[in-house]
């Protein structure tokens, strides 16, 4: 479950959200996003900065950590496992003359493991965790698979990067699922008089700064290209007459 820093993390995203005018619903110039499904009914977007075509929406609570670490430890003889899942559902509508030509989800995973280890002869205990993300998209429902990316054991801090590069215009949907797991298992140590040490296991995972990086560009109407290629007809034609 998560550890007992939660509810001060959560206080303090609170403040920090609603200075950065946190929301379900996010609009720029060429585009529109809002959240229609989500697991936490605290999770925010938070628009970062969008500018040059580039918007970067901070997601708060939209991932299976919602946004705090999450611990486990053995105690005594007895083992503990956590897992959390959470999908969120956004719904983009491009607006006309603009497409999105690519989609980055980036964050940063911390994690921790200590597995039971006997100080002589006896038996390890065990420290595992799981984080994964996954995304796909789609007209209506999602089930175009854009990428994954699982994090196993993690024992210091790890990249979270999924992009997806296909142009996409008009109405769609995004879905990112998010999942962990995390298991731990004591050390045993027995001694020759019936005694037995149990060594303590524990494991942690975090994610925090997790952005969603949308690229737009404006799409050329007919008129331009046909403007274009007028133009490049004349520059053909003054070339010719040139080398004559």
């Amino acid at each position: 479950m998560p550890s007992a820093l939660a509810t001060l993390f959560v206080g303090l995203a609170a403040i920090s959200g609603s200075a950065a005018q946190a929301a379900t619903e996010i609009n720029t110039a060429g585009f529109g996003v809002t959240v229609t499904d989500r697991f936490w009914e605290d999770s925010q977007m938070t628009l970062l900065s969008s500018s040059g075509g580039t918007t970067r929406i901070g997601l708060v609570g939209m991932d299976a950590t919602l946004g705090w670490p999450w611990e486990v430890e053995s105690d005594h003889d007895i083992g503990a496992f956590d897992a959390n899942w959470v999908d969120t559902k956004f719904a983009f509508d491009v607006q006309a003359g603009y497409r999105i030509t690519s989609l980055t989800l980036t964050g940063t995973a911390t994690g921790f493991i200590r597995a039971g280890v006997p100080w002589g002869e006896g038996m390890a205990g065990r420290a595992t965790t799981t984080l994964s993300h996954a995304w796909s998209i789609g007209q209506g429902e999602p089930t175009a698979q854009l990428g994954s990316q699982v994090i196993r054991d993690l024992h210091g801090e790890q990249q979270l990067s999924l992009t997806a590069g296909v142009p996409y215009a008009g109405d769609f949907s995004l879905l990112l699922n998010s999942s962990l797991e995390q298991q731990v298992d004591p050390g045993q140590e027995g001694f020759s008089n019936g005694g037995v040490v149990w060594h303590q296991s524990f494991a942690s995972i975090a994610l925090r700064d997790v952005v969603l990086t949308v690229q737009v560009s404006p799409v050329p109407e007919p008129a331009t290209y046909a403007m274009l290629l007028a133009g490049l007809g004349v520059a053909g034609w003054a070339a010719r007459r040139r080398r004559r």
